[in-house]
């Protein structure tokens, strides 16, 4: 989705894709994995990318994922 807009009413977009992953797992019960890209190809790339890194528990233990030109 795009969040173009939204800062003044929820925050940065990292803070966004924290309520959206609490939410889901709130909800739920789930977890989920959030891309944040400047565009969404960047924040697809992004989730793809987890696949192939597993090794990185950092970005694991989050679940964000954030790639900016």
């Amino acid at each position: 989705m795009t969040l173009d807009g939204t800062e003044n009413l929820f925050g940065s977009t990292m803070n966004i894709a924290r309520m959206i992953q609490e939410d889901i797992f709130e909800q739920f019960g789930i977890p989920c994995v959030v891309g944040i890209g400047d565009n969404k190809f960047l924040a697809k790339v992004v989730i793809r990318l987890l696949k192939f890194n597993l090794q990185n528990q950092e970005t694991l233990n989050t679940g964000l994922f954030a790639v900016h030109n």
